[in-house]
C-alpha cells in the first residue's frame, strides 16, 4: 500500500541496524554519524564511477601519494570497511551497482549510482560538481 514507507524501513535496517557476521555491532553504530557524509561524497563521485580505494584517497589524503602496492598494504582495512560497510549496503538497496566486467574476484569494480538513487535521495551535494573533505 505504501512503498515509500516500506523502502524507508528496509533502507534504515540495511544501513543502520544490520550487523553482518564479520562485523561488530559497535562498528555499525559508529558508522551511523558518517552516513550523510558518505552519501554526499558518493552522490558526486559515483556519477562517473568510483572504487572504494578512490574514496579512501579522498578521506585520507595522506595515503593518496602511495603506490598501488603500498595502498593495498596500508589501506586494506579502510578499503574493506568502506566496501562492505557502505558500498555493499547501498548495492543491496539498489542505489549503487558495481561494474565488474573483466575483473578477477580480488579486484574492486567501479561503483555507479542507479536511477533509484535520484528517485530516493535528495542531498546537499546534488548541485555540486566536486566535493572537498577536510
Amino acid at each position: 500500500m505504501n512503498p515509500q514507507a516500506f523502502f524507508d524501513l528496509v533502507a534504515t535496517d540495511y544501513l543502520y541496524s544490520y550487523v553482518h557476521a564479520t562485523e561488530r555491532e559497535e562498528e555499525v553504530q559508529a558508522r551511523l554519524r558518517w552516513w550523510r557524509m558518505f552519501l554526499n561524497l558518493l552522490n558526486i563521485k559515483a556519477r562517473e564511477g568510483c572504487t572504494p580505494l578512490d574514496v579512501v584517497k579522498i578521506l585520507y589524503p595522506d595515503l593518496a601519494p602511495l603506490s598501488e602496492t603500498e595502498m593495498t598494504i596500508e589501506a586494506w582495512e579502510l578499503k574493506s570497511d568502506l566496501k562492505y560497510g557502505v558500498f555493499r549496503r547501498l548495492c543491496w538497496l539498489g542505489l549503487l551497482y558495481e561494474a565488474r566486467e573483466g575483473l578477477t574476484l580480488f579486484q574492486d569494480g567501479s561503483f555507479h549510482k542507479t536511477p533509484l538513487w535520484s528517485a530516493c535521495l535528495q542531498l546537499e551535494s546534488d548541485t555540486q560538481s566536486d566535493i572537498g573533505v577536510h
